[in-house]
């Protein structure tokens, strides 16, 4: 009686690598669309989670809807494309009648008189190389300008830096990789998982693209812990370790 041929694992490692590929495909064009399609960024003053876009204000106080600009004040759009061009518009007020500016860098983008009813400073302005754009807000005069919110709208030339790119196609991968280790059993099921996963990735880039974009390391990374931990408990199960103590391991991380 013959031994049976050993089996080819090319095939196997032909299909792993076809899916790898297809999955860092899918990240980078699903969520380079969205980034594409998130053109608006509004800031707001009481908003949590938007402190970060007022650097520099004072609080106005609570339940109040505004931070007080003053000198070293900026109002900054992160997560840009580069060298963009920009529309803003940002909402001000003052406890009196007083003229108020608006400058990106050394440039006069507005300038309105505003009071106690407040205005709209409205213009256009550039990012920087890095994707940032800075703005600021002051009086001629020295007087308080209150800043309620402030709305960005992208107008190109469109230019996703390649670092950022990387980071789309990783999140596929990583995404990948976690569904395929959590549903080692349901090959039919996980490219639904995955699908579900980088929409519910885009649409957040769409809606809230400062917010997800200076996130999305942080995403990776928390992708990037179970993804491992899983991958070491399966290696685990199959040099015979048993699965409760592999999940204890695992555990441990």
């Amino acid at each position: 009686m013959t031994d049976p041929p050993p089996t080819d694992p090319a095939p196997g490692r032909g299909r792993r690598a076809k899916e790898v590929l297809a999955a860092a495909a899918a990240g980078l064009l699903v969520l380079a669309a969205a980034d594409a399609a998130g053109r608006r960024v509004t800031l707001r003053a009481d908003r949590a989670g938007d402190e970060a876009g007022f650097v520099g204000f004072q609080p106005g106080g609570e339940g109040l809807g505004y931070r007080v600009a003053h000198g070293a004040s900026e109002i900054r759009f992160q997560a840009l494309w580069p060298g963009a061009a920009a529309s803003v518009a940002i909402t001000v007020s003052a406890p009196e009648t007083r003229r108020v500016r608006l400058w990106s860098a050394d440039a006069l983008v507005a300038e309105e008189v505003t009071g106690v009813s407040g205005t709209v400073l409205a213009g256009r302005a550039r990012a920087d190389d890095s994707g940032r754009l800075r703005l600021r807000v002051d009086n001629p005069r020295a007087g308080l300008v209150r800043v309620h919110e402030a709305r960005l709208a992208l107008e190109g030339p469109l230019r996703i830096p390649p670092g950022r790119l990387v980071q789309y196609a990783a999140a596929g991968l990583l995404a990948a990789l976690l569904v395929s280790l959590a549903l080692p059993r349901a090959r039919r099921v996980r490219p639904a998982a995955l699908a579900a996963g980088l929409l519910a990735a885009a649409a957040g880039v769409a809606a809230f693209r400062m917010h997800a974009l200076r996130a999305l390391p942080w995403a990776l990374a928390g992708l990037a812990w179970p993804a491992a931990a899983l991958a070491l408990a399966g290696g685990l199960r199959r040099l015979g370790l048993p699965a409760p103590a592999a999940r204890w391991v695992t555990l441990g991380m």
